[in-house]
């Protein structure tokens, strides 16, 4: 939390000032002490530790009205932004690396290429009887008739061989299945599971001309059929692998959408400040003849005057009239600044509805001005969105949150200047009173309380 500030104003450096200082947020009051300005103020020091936040009055000694004069110091609270750092972590590495690797028990059957020459023996008549093939129980699959049949064992088809029919078939078990396992190890060998496939088929029709060859006995053709049926088992155990791509793209998409959530930010933002001149009635001499020094006919509210209504003019009246060593050489009142948000939403340090581009509550302490006054705002016409504050709300008997609106002059905030000192920003004014009508000339025997209130 902010825990320093440095109180400093180029009319007071150098000299002594008793420092009060009310928090935003209790309402009590600390005592600083007299300090010498400018004063560097560590409130993490106060018991308890307490943040900077809230009105400092400061207490120059025998500046004006013949009494100690009060200057304001307004520290608002700026809700802070929260920076959303969109960390798209795409965190969910997809689950298909899950991606079942069939059983690596069927390794030991990988064989590249099907030479099953000495299965020439298990086409024989013996095969005749399906029933060898269904109670097959090889993990590498079921036989199938060889590519290249030797014509020199397939004469021997003497039925003798039924009865070594049940032995027959176990190495050939051992030797065909060689085919259905290829492609379920394929996954895990880095190879692409298609090409696998299509490897798959082109043996099924080579398998053709194995009959051909023992044609002599017609059970051969049975003992293919059972092959065929092996064939379209591999199809499956490939497919899976191929639906395990998708489940990735939809486990990556929802994770990147929500990142685009925290977005906006409903935090007020604040422009340009707003300026309080206090122009008190026993300055009316000092000020009236500077004036009228500077060839102008303007000599200030208390000598019941308002800036020339043409526009070439007041811009000269308004340059001249801010130009005043007394804002900041201390024989006036200091300048009052305050905040003017851009967004709507929420309530200030006094309470009052945040209204975008109308300036923040601002206080001015009982007796920081020793007599009456003229009010004046002073706002950039950035900071009403280049419209118009056509209504302040005012209360001048100590209620912040209490505010009656006042309409400000309209021969004056019609219009502008452009101001070329020093004593506020350069930028282009308007200027808001009451002016001929007394409703801003103010006594300070109470705190006064200003606000923005309409905008046109």
């Amino acid at each position: 939390m902010s825990q320093t500030i440095t109180i400093s104003s180029p009319s007071y450096n150098g000299q002594y000032a008793q420092i009060l200082f009310k928090p935003d947020n209790q309402n009590i009051v600390i005592n600083l002490g007299t300090q010498l300005l400018p004063y560097f103020f560590d409130s993490s020091l106060l018991s308890p530790p307490r943040e900077i936040y809230g009105t400092y009055t400061i207490l120059v000694l025998g500046q004006f009205c013949g009494n100690d004069c009060n200057n304001i110091l307004q520290v608002p609270r700026l809700t802070p932004t929260p920076t959303v750092t969109i960390t798209p972590t795409r965190t969910p590495t997809p689950a298909p690396t899950s991606t079942p690797t069939p059983t690596p028990s069927y390794d030991p059957c990988k064989v590249p290429t099907p030479t099953p020459t000495p299965s020439i023996t298990a086409t024989i008549t013996p095969t005749i009887t399906p029933t060898p093939t269904e109670t097959c129980t090889n993990p590498c699959g079921c036989p199938k008739p060889s590519k290249t049949p030797r014509p020199a064992t397939s004469p021997r088809p003497t039925p003798s061989n039924t009865s070594g029919c049940p032995v027959t078939p176990t190495p050939t078990n051992t030797v065909t299945p060689t085919n259905t396992v290829t492609p379920t190890v394929t996954p895990s060998s880095g190879y692409t599971p298609t090409p696998t496939v299509t490897t798959t088929p082109t043996k099924t029709p080579t398998t053709t001309p194995t009959p051909t060859v023992t044609s002599t006995s017609p059970p051969p053709t049975p003992s293919i059929t059972p092959t065929n049926t092996v064939t379209p088992t591999i199809t499956p155990s490939i497919t899976p692998t191929n639906t395990v791509t998708p489940t990735v793209t939809t486990s990556v998409t929802p994770t990147l959408t929500p990142t685009l959530t925290p977005t906006p930010t409903s935090s007020p933002t604040f422009v340009n400040q707003v300026f309080l001149f206090i122009e008190p009635v026993t300055g009316s001499t000092s000020i009236g003849q500077y004036m009228y020094d500077g060839g102008s006919n303007f000599f200030g509210f208390t000598n019941s005057s308002q800036p020339t209504q043409d526009q070439t003019q007041f811009n000269i009246d308004m340059n001249l009239y801010v130009n005043y060593s007394g804002w900041t050489g201390g024989s006036f009142p200091g300048i009052i600044t305050q905040f003017v948000p851009t967004t709507s939403g929420g309530l200030d340090s006094f309470g009052n509805n945040i209204v975008a581009y109308n300036f923040f509550t601002t206080e001015v302490p009982q007796n920081y001005v020793g007599c009456q006054a003229w009010y004046t705002w002073i706002i950039p016409t950035g900071s009403t969105n280049g419209l118009k504050q056509v209504e302040i709300g005012l209360n001048d008997s100590g209620n912040a949150q209490s505010l009656s609106p006042v309409n400000m002059e309209q021969t004056i905030y019609t219009y502008t200047f452009n101001y070329t000192g020093s004593t506020i920003p350069q930028d282009v004014y308007r200027v808001y009173t009451t002016f001929p009508s007394p409703i801003f000339k103010l006594n300070n025997n109470f705190r006064i309380y200003f606000k923005g209130n309409d905008i046109q």
